[in-house]
């Protein structure tokens, strides 16, 4: 658990030194004009590891200009963010708490999946309402799967950050591979937060042989040895 860390952890700033910057802004040609940044929104799961990796991603693309970004988190996480400045081009909107608090999930932490799940979409719309002109892209946590929806009603690309390893990635990305238990209905899981233990890792995950697979929060990898379509989000490789 990660509760006692200090909210300053979570404050970023580039590691692209100010002379470099100023290297490239000095290519730019006097009688340009400047385009306007293209927006971005970007949703991460309401957990520490998962904002700080989409704080990072979106600090990257801000310092190679061109790029705003708005992060949406909750209040909560918004006054645990406050302690610094935030990076150029990225700044923080919130959302109510309709999630529990970040001080005590895990005592429930099948019901703060679920309520990210299912709570946090409406709130979401609304604020994309309230911003006025759509983004141009939409970045979603594959945590975050109704994201998704909300970028396929709205006309608005979305792209999928998964900031857990690699490892976990291509385990998740390639589950349907798996064989189902005996009767065909089922995939060896034990629970949403169980272990793969009968799979032929050789098989499936060629390199992996000796690796045992913790599930996590994915509650669409108990159901089958395929992706439920509603709450898939690689449909397609992520670049």
């Amino acid at each position: 658990m990660d509760h006692g860390h200090s909210s300053q952890e979570l404050c970023f700033e580039s590691s692209i030194p100010a002379e470099q910057e100023a290297a490239k802004r000095s290519h730019r040609p006097m009688n340009s004009v400047a385009a306007p940044p293209c927006h971005v929104l970007a949703v991460p799961h309401p957990g520490r590891g998962h904002i700080n990796a989409m704080l990072n991603l979106c600090r990257l693309l801000a310092a190679r200009g061109g790029v705003s970004a708005t992060v949406v988190v909750s209040e909560e996480w918004l006054g645990l963010l406050g302690g610094g400045p935030a990076p150029s081009g990225v700044r923080l909107e919130a959302i109510p708490n309709v999630v529990p608090s970040e001080h005590g999930r895990a005592e429930d932490m099948a019901g703060f999946v679920e309520a990210v799940y299912t709570r946090m979409e409406a709130p979401f719309e609304r604020l994309l309402d309230r911003l006025g002109a759509a983004p141009a892209a939409i970045f979603a946590d594959t945590f975050v799967p109704w994201a998704v929806r909300v970028g396929n009603r709205r006309g608005v690309p979305v792209c999928v950050l998964s900031p857990p390893s690699a490892t976990m990635f291509s385990v998740q990305y390639r589950f349907d591979r798996l064989p189902v238990a005996a009767g065909g209905t089922a995939c060896p899981v034990s629970d949403n937060f169980g272990v793969v233990r009968s799979a032929r890792r050789d098989r499936h995950w060629p390199g992996r042989e000796q690796v045992q697979v913790p599930l996590g929060a994915p509650r669409r990898l108990r159901r089958r040895a395929r992706f439920d379509p509603s709450r898939r989000l690689c449909d397609r490789p992520v670049v």
